[in-house]
């Protein structure tokens, strides 16, 4: 996607927000968590799921106050002042009604802004939250996670990067099981939320959406409702989904199979279907199967010369960057797909294209002082407007972040199909791709 990040202010907050597609409608998109919308596109599966849903609405998503790109705070977080951070964005972004979407820890702060803003939205889709995420047995609600529990979630939690555990549980099992066995999703998940927030906001932060009691609210809901939930999580008990759907007039309740909290995780495509024919009133089908070849660069090092040039320095050195590599796709009748911080996904009719591709970008990269490598990979996708998704995309992402600088690393299935062709080819040994089954076979294209 080729999102902008624009900044709103609440107070003395500035706000950074995204926002990506078309509308209508606009969809502005609350979750919890210290992950900055400048981090989401550098994993695969949350990248698609948030293509997915900008193909049908103008997508807008937020850094909450204190994380990511938006300004550090000092203090408490409250629902009522995220909620109220969410109508500063929509009013900056020239958004009158808007559909609102709430996922896990972000569904208080939705459930508020809802109840604060009637007039504002125009449909509300919850996605495995809550209105209490702790029971309350005398107030006769028997649902979701011990109280102690709760105490020794936020007693033991400082760190962002391990969110969501309580006395040394495993976050990305809870949250995300069915990735709970790739370990690159676990790097990523670790660092983008080292970096999304220092440990006093991702306290703050999380004391808010974890003591949220908003039931009182929902009886005041009267917009079109649909409340969405996996049927075996752990994390967020589908029950608390039911209790939201119970208790908002007219509300529509939908089960997901599987078991992650995380939307993006295993159903993307079935939460996305379920919102898409909620707000638009269809569902865009079964995508269309193509066989493409997929092109992955990103820049070397770029964390070392960010430090080193500085942030001016660096965004000039982007502004060069990036219209060239668009350039260079088109030159070689490539589709630009998405970007993603200084990486390209691109695909092609022909891994011949792909190669000559990346090697015109290595060669005028170097003239800027700046190192790629590049992944190339052809198999099947699942196409639906300007998205590709599935595990070719996957692969292609992973082959990419094997390769070296000013290397083009490819699959044996690129160099099977260009058998008989002059291109020639290093072997670079057998990899284990984290979350693709099997061995590949990688090569330098020379």
């Amino acid at each position: 996607m080729n999102g902008r990040i624009e900044y709103a202010k609440h107070g003395d907050v500035h706000h950074a927000y995204r926002i990506d597609g078309d509308g209508p409608p606009d969809l502005l998109y609350l979750r919890s968590g210290t992950i900055s919308i400048d981090s989401y596109d550098d994993e695969p599966r949350v990248a698609a799921y948030f293509r997915r849903l900008a193909s049908f609405a103008r997508l807008v998503r937020i850094d909450p106050r204190g994380v990511g790109l938006s300004d550090p705070i000092d203090g408490a977080i409250s629902n009522l002042s995220l909620a109220q951070d969410a109508l500063a964005v929509a009013d900056a972004a020239g958004i009158g009604r808007f559909a609102l979407v709430g996922e896990m820890g972000g569904g208080p702060a939705a459930i508020e802004c809802a109840a604060l803003a009637p007039d504002r939205v125009d449909a509300l889709v919850l996605v495995n939250t809550y209105a209490r995420a702790v029971r309350d047995d005398a107030g006769g609600y028997p649902y979701g996670h011990p109280p102690e529990a709760l105490e020794a979630f936020l007693r033991e939690n400082v760190d962002p990067a391990e969110q969501w555990t309580a006395e040394g549980g495993d976050d990305v099992a809870l949250i995300a099981p069915s990735l709970a066995d790739d370990e690159q999703f676990r790097d990523w998940w670790a660092r983008a939320g080292r970096r999304g927030a220092s440990p006093a906001t991702a306290s703050a932060l999380q004391f808010a959406i974890s003591t949220a009691d908003q039931r009182a609210l929902l009886a005041s809901l009267s917009m079109p409702t649909l409340v969405l939930h996996s049927r075996d999580n752990r994390f967020i008990p589908s029950e608390l989904g039911r209790y939201l759907a119970e208790h908002i007039r007219g509300a529509r309740f939908v089960e997901v199979d599987g078991g992650d909290a995380a939307p993006w995780a295993g159903g993307g495509a079935a939460y996305c279907d379920e919102i898409e024919e909620f707000l638009t009133g269809r569902r865009s089908g079964p995508a269309d199967r193509r066989l493409v070849t997929l092109l992955f660069t990103d820049i070397v090092g770029s964390t070392d010369t960010l430090a080193q040039v500085g942030d001016a320095s660096w965004l000039r050195l982007l502004e060069l960057y990036e219209p060239m590599v668009r350039s260079q796709i088109a030159r070689y009748a490539g589709r630009e797909v998405s970007t993603a911080g200084d990486s390209f996904f691109a695909v092609f009719g022909t891994p011949s294209q792909a190669i000559e591709c990346a090697r015109s970008v290595i060669d005028a990269a170097r003239a800027l002082g700046i190192e790629i490598r590049a992944g190339v990979h052809t198999g099947e996708c699942d196409v639906r407007g300007d998205d590709y998704s599935g595990l070719a995309v996957v692969i292609g992402a992973r082959v990419c972040a094997l390769a070296g600088a000013g290397e083009v690393l490819v699959t044996a299935t690129v160099r099977d199909l260009m058998a008989g062709s002059p291109q020639a080819f290093t072997g670079r040994g057998v990899h284990t791709l984290k979350g693709v089954p099997g061995e590949w076979s990688l090569l330098a294209a020379e």
